[in-house]
């Protein structure tokens, strides 16, 4: 009996050592979960105080977290979440950008994204950015609204453009009626030829507003350009056409074109390549 009493107090003893260590155990263990609870709300609170869409996404493009300007965006309700990419949006392209930095080292961006590509001119643009977040093997997506800085710049390209045409337009004529009054002139005997050169300065000073107006318009047209569209074209005679305008525009300068080219067919743009050689001819002249 006394060997029996002896067995079974240690073996209460035993058990009492272990539920203590379990309840001690079981209590670090719900300290450190509400710390991580507490945590997790924090750094929650904090991305859905922010007015740009931020959502958190795996390797598959499920997204496991989106913030409060994210599901309002898609019109998504959170307890839906984690959730495929497909099922938030059928927007393809974005689904190719996200897809796309998942297998791209480092941080991925793409600047002026629509979700609408009809001419609404309501529509909204994105600066979207990409960041892999290493210690949860996951991506972080963040969008950031850049809609009135688009539209700044459309109306800055609408004026300059608007702006150029229309005052290209009155100078144009006024050095056509510059020359014939010129033209005029020398055909009466009375005409002194002093005005000859206040006439010169006229048209150079006409010819050179025109010029950059010109080079306002054409750099409104590279701006707007959404597409490059390539042709095969013939660089000696785009070079000819170029070398006779640059002589009439510099005829006050003693200037020699001379063309010797290995290579005469290109495959480029014809407008911006042609603008590019017009830019390196005229720094050449000028400095």
């Amino acid at each position: 009996l006394k060997k029996i009493k002896s067995n079974a107090a240690n073996v209460d003893l035993s058990w009492i050592e272990i539920e203590e260590t379990i309840t001690k155990k079981d209590e670090a263990l719900s300290t450190q979960k509400e710390k991580y609870e507490l945590e997790n709300l924090k750094y929650k609170l904090l991305l859905d105080s922010l007015h740009d869409p931020v959502c958190i996404y795996n390797k598959d493009l499920i997204v496991l977290y989106a913030n409060h300007a994210f599901r309002i965006l898609f019109n998504f309700p959170e307890e839906k979440l984690p959730a495929p990419l497909f099922e938030i949006s059928r927007n393809f392209d974005f689904q190719n950008f996200l897809n796309s930095s998942v297998n791209t080292q480092g941080a991925s961006k793409l600047n002026y994204f629509t979700f609408n590509q009809l001419q609404d001119p309501h529509k909204y643009y994105y600066d979207l950015k990409v960041f892999p977040v290493e210690n949860i093997h996951s991506y972080l997506c963040l969008l950031h609204d850049v809609t009135e800085r688009k539209m700044a710049d459309l109306m800055r390209e609408d004026f300059v453009s608007n702006f150029s045409h229309e005052v290209r337009t009155p100078l144009t004529i006024l050095n056509g009626q510059m020359q014939n009054l010129k033209v005029s002139l020398l055909k009466d005997p009375k005409y002194d030829s002093t005005f000859a050169i206040y006439f010169e300065k006229i048209e150079n000073n006409s010819r050179r507003l025109i010029n950059l107006f010109n080079d306002l318009l054409r750099l409104s047209s590279v701006e707007s350009k959404k597409e490059i569209t390539k042709e095969s074209i013939d660089i000696e005679e785009m070079l000819m056409f170029l070398s006779q305008d640059l002589l009439i525009n510099y005829n006050d300068k003693n200037i020699k074109f001379d063309i010797s080219l290995e290579q005469k067919i290109f495959w480029v743009d014809y407008n911006l390549f042609e603008q590019v050689l017009i830019n390196l001819i005229e720094n050449a002249i000028k400095y």
